[in-house]
């Protein structure tokens, strides 16, 4: 019997056994067109024609004998058998349409994509905000809670109480030895500023403390761009090669030792 794509016009000639007694579906090889083919009406056999006379000049068109007329038209069965052989110049039934058990497989496969790609902007939306902070906007419409940035540490505010002019004495009175330090302590600052205790810190040549002692200065505040003048000593200090004068807290007067 002979069928017909109904979108391209191909003909192809098959066995109706191939049909089957309830049809079955096909593809067109050329434009992969599916349809349902059903069987043939009780009809007589078709008789192949009679072949061209010994004189006929054969057609100069047609194909070489061992040619195909044109590209096979595949064919598949729901069995998995192969295909039954055309009778007539290599023409075969269209393939059979896929079951549709690969297109399930395809759209199983894109929703594993989605959710993953879903699931990983989730977990990791910190991260994605941090790089880009517009995305930020649209985790707060989902409802979704972003860590808030970690503050960073604010810069140390510049000291505004400074020592000016600072000056030593080293005296000897009888046996005993008296170190005088004396300077004054400047506000630097806009407001009125409280004043800690001051330490005096004596280092060698490697800078390693030999000795130290703390004292209160005669105020506890300085109002501001103003100064207080101090004077401190220490009796029977080491010797030493540098002089260092810090702010401290919880300091009382009293010298002590650098071990």
């Amino acid at each position: 019997m002979q069928i017909t794509c109904p979108d391209c016009s191909t003909h192809y000639l098959v066995d109706p056994q191939t049909i089957g007694p309830t049809g079955r579906l096909v593809r067109c090889a050329r434009c992969s067109r599916v349809w349902r083919q059903q069987p043939p009406d009780e009809a007589a056999p078709e008789t192949a024609p009679a072949p061209p006379p010994a004189d006929e000049t054969p057609d100069q068109t047609a194909p070489p004998p061992d040619e195909p007329a044109s590209s096979p038209p595949e064919e598949a069965s729901a069995s998995g058998e192969p295909p039954a052989p055309a009778r007539t110049r290599k023409t075969q039934l269209p393939a059979l349409a896929e079951d549709g058990k690969s297109g399930f497989i395809g759209w199983v496969m894109l929703a594993v994509v989605v959710l993953s790609v879903v699931i990983g902007a989730a977990v990791l939306r910190n991260d994605l905000v941090a790089a880009w902070p517009p995305a930020a906007r649209l985790y707060h419409a989902l409802g979704l809670s972003l860590d808030e940035p970690v503050a960073e540490p604010a810069a140390a505010a510049a000291p505004v109480l400074e020592f000016k002019d600072l000056q030593t004495e080293l005296r000897a009175e009888g046996k005993t030895t008296i170190l005088t330090v004396s300077g004054t302590i400047h506000n630097a600052g806009a407001q009125e500023t409280a004043v800690p205790p001051v330490r005096v810190t004596l280092l060698d040549a490697n800078q390693k403390a030999v000795f130290d002692w703390a004292f209160k200065p005669a105020q506890d505040h300085i109002a501001p761009d103003g100064a207080l003048a101090f004077e401190t000593q220490a009796t029977n200090p080491p010797a030493a090669q540098e002089v260092r004068l810090t702010f401290s807290q919880g300091e009382h007067d009293g010298a002590h030792s650098g071990r």
